[in-house]
């Protein structure tokens, strides 16, 4: 647990530093969207990650840096969404179970 707790904090820490550096307004503007992207799709904040990664990308439309890592969130979010499908697919399935076995239940009593 502490070791999850400990790269949390160095994640939220970069983040932050890329922040200030980007505030500073050396030239490294797309490279601070790229690594706040990044980031973020560390932390699994993927819309947020996209939303920086695209504009990292307007920046400069032909690196492929910034398209390997849309991609990545792409598959993420993707990801994401299936696991959260299958379960809420899960809940469903069991509480099915449980209505079948409850009217199950229900009908035997009654046969007693």
């Amino acid at each position: 647990m502490m070791l999850h707790e400990d790269s949390k904090f160095s994640r939220i820490y970069l983040l932050n530093l890329v922040n200030r550096v980007r505030k500073l307004n050396l030239g490294f503007e797309r490279d601070c969207l790229y690594y706040r992207a990044y980031g973020l799709l560390k932390l699994a904040d993927y819309k947020e990650a996209k939303k920086i990664a695209l504009l990292a990308e307007q920046m400069q439309p032909n690196n492929p840096q910034s398209k390997q890592l849309l991609c990545i969130i792409d598959k993420s979010l993707k990801k994401d969404g299936l696991l959260g499908m299958a379960t809420a697919g899960g809940a469903v399935l069991a509480l099915g179970g449980l209505a079948v076995a409850g009217i199950v239940a229900i009908i035997a009593t009654k046969r007693r």
